[in-house]
């Protein structure tokens, strides 16, 4: 991924502290369906570098690869120097929609060179050249009640951030979404 516009203009502005500017990224995923159970496998790999494989207009919160979770998406699955492997399931049950998935991300030293994330930190909390193993566990149920569509999900997600004193953090979820197609 090569960077423009915006993006670029602050990575010119801060070229004597950032060296490597490109990230690149290749992942694959074979699914299939089983008995009605929708099943899924895929593998990530993004090389070192500064910028995560994601959307600049999200501030890289969001990407397209196939092992992004709901909270491990862009800040984890697509950071420079990671990989990671993640198993899904869904199925439909009496009306309901169910889903579950398990993720798990490899972050790298990146050569002990800042990325994106921690070169904005600005409270100096990140970790920087420090290895860490996130992992993420994703249940939803879905349904649908006349025109209102209702999903609740459940998130646990362990050792989703390393700090620079070298702790690491986990975080519990719950969100509830309801929505309106129109």
């Amino acid at each position: 991924m090569d960077p423009s516009g915006v993006t670029q203009k602050i990575l010119d502005a801060n070229s004597n502290t950032i060296s490597n500017k490109t990230t690149s990224a290749w992942a694959a995923q074979v699914s299939g369906a089983l008995y009605g159970v929708n099943l899924a496998a895929s593998y990530s790999s993004v090389s070192k570098g500064f910028l995560p494989v994601a959307n600049t207009a999200t501030g890289f919160k969001k990407t397209k690869l196939y092992t992004a979770s709901i909270l491990s998406d862009g800040e984890i699955a697509a950071k420079p120097d990671t990989t990671a492997w993640k198993l899904s399931a869904s199925t439909k049950v009496a009306g309901f929609d169910l889903g579950a998935s398990y993720g798990s991300y490899k972050v790298g030293k990146n050569d002990g060179v800042k990325d994106w994330f921690s070169f904005a930190d600005q409270a100096g909390t990140a970790a920087v050249n420090q290895e860490f193993k996130p992992s993420e566990v994703d249940l939803s149920v879905g349904t649908k009640i006349d025109e209102v569509n209702l999903v609740v999900y459940y998130i646990n997600q362990n050792d989703f951030t390393k700090t620079a004193t070298g702790e690491t953090r986990d975080r519990l979820d719950i969100r509830s979404v309801a929505s309106i197609n129109f």
